[in-house]
């Protein structure tokens, strides 16, 4: 095996591993709302250039438009310093029907298990333990610019049914650089013209 073919090898795996798994509707659905609904709209925001060049300071904001469903949204990106951990933060309005959150279910299933920590003062999170997604993730959003080569950590992913929301993790540079990128999901409406 070439190392084209290697490096590429993780989506096949992901491929695969759903494939194998075509009875489990709640896991299609997952990804159908992953792929499809939310991450398929972020595909061309420039990452790396928001954080290298929007959000050089601690405490800095960018405002930008995403087009979904043929409607504008606004998201917006910071730069935070938090508990020694400098965190890049894109909120992303979610533009899907807020039922697809209830199409799949986390509690009880085998890729989710209950968070112990709350996020946005929410409880009822639930960590997606899979381990091909995250790194397809990775791939799919094109941000290797931002993830250091060095950086052996997987993305995490989080997921709220309730409150509809979902949450990807990312550690920049090595493992221990305490710098974060996360991308979040959450109830949102279309920006006013």
């Amino acid at each position: 095996m070439g190392k084209k073919a290697y490096l590429r090898r993780p989506s096949i795996d992901y491929e695969s591993d759903f494939d194998q798994q075509d009875d489990d509707e709640h896991l299609i659905e997952f990804d159908n709302l992953l792929f499809n609904e939310l991450l398929c709209n972020i595909k061309g925001v420039p990452f790396d250039h928001i954080i290298n060049n929007r959000l050089i300071n601690d405490d800095a904001t960018f405002y930008g438009i995403i087009q979904s469903n043929s409607l504008d949204w606004l998201y917006t990106a910071d730069r935070l310093y938090i508990n020694n951990t400098r965190i890049y933060s894109f909120r992303f309005p979610s533009p899907c029907h807020p039922d697809y959150y209830k199409s799949f279910t986390t509690e009880h299933h085998p890729y989710f298990r209950l968070s112990k920590q709350n996020r946005h003062g929410l409880k009822g999170w639930y960590d997606y333990i899979g381990n091909e997604l995250p790194k397809t993730i990775r791939s799919y959003l094109n941000i290797a610019k931002v993830i250091k080569e060095q950086n052996s950590y997987t993305p995490k992913i989080f997921v709220n049914n309730n409150y509809e929301r979902l949450d990807i993790e990312f550690y920049l540079g090595s493992d221990d650089s305490h710098q974060r990128l996360t991308i979040t999901f959450e109830p949102g409406y279309p920006a006013i013209a």
